[in-house]
């Protein structure tokens, strides 16, 4: 990333390895990052989608992947607590000024619809 950070490809990779370990917010640093450089044609609805159902997975629904750096040290029974209503709100509101940063550069009507389920 360092080395080639205006790739797209590199971001759509990061970006996909992010959700699968359910690190939400580096996947929506690496899609800030594309939108920075104006790599918009990567950016597409399913992709958002994506970001939102790593979201609920993580912050909703409270799964967790063994790869995750903040499981390190837990005891089994920490990692199965549910999240506290404050920290699912902060989450939240950082999903939808992600969502207004997305929709500043893009103006798609699948973006519009998938906001609207979220909230």
């Amino acid at each position: 990333l360092k080395c080639n950070a205006r790739n797209w490809k590199i971001w759509n990779n990061f970006i996909l390895f992010s959700m699968e370990t359910l690190q939400f917010y580096k996947a929506v640093r690496g899609i800030k990052t594309l939108l920075r450089h104006d790599q918009l044609g990567s950016i597409s609805p399913s992709l958002m989608l994506k970001v939102s159902d790593c979201f609920i997975k993580r912050y909703v629904n409270n799964e967790r992947h063994d790869a995750d750096p903040d499981l390190v040290g837990m005891s089994d029974q920490e990692k199965n607590e549910p999240l506290s209503d404050e920290e699912v709100i902060r989450n939240k509101r950082y999903l939808y000024k992600f969502y207004d940063d997305v929709t500043e550069k893009i103006n798609h009507h699948k973006f519009w619809r998938l906001i609207g389920r979220m909230k």
